[in-house]
């Protein structure tokens, strides 16, 4: 297998905030066409004129209306909770007393 790099725990990852920083990414002006076609642009292959387009009407406006609906789904269960930190919901079970029941 070669050029496969072994897969790295997440043990360092802040679920919470990351999935904070999606959920809150819906609401701002940034997330728009005239300025991430840019920025997609200048630090990748620059997009042909069919892809920008595809960008700009398609790709864009569905990411920003799927993370919208998601917040407004999740945003109040994620208030309610207090924040994961590193580990994410595998440190919350094993400090909660959760036991597996099923074998």
């Amino acid at each position: 297998m070669s050029g496969l790099a072994p897969p790295m725990p997440s043990n360092n990852l802040d679920l919470y905030l990351f999935i904070r920083f999606l959920l809150d990414s819906a609401s701002d002006e940034r997330l728009s066409p005239d300025i991430l076609i840019p920025a997609i642009n200048q630090t990748g292959p620059k997009l042909g004129h069919i892809e920008e387009a595809i960008y700009r009407w398609f790709v864009i406006p569905a990411l920003r209306e799927g993370l919208v609906t998601s917040r407004s789904r999740l945003l109040l269960l994620l208030e309610k909770q207090p924040p994961w930190g590193p580990a994410g919901l595998t440190h919350s079970i094993r400090t909660s007393g959760y036991k597996r029941t099923c074998r």
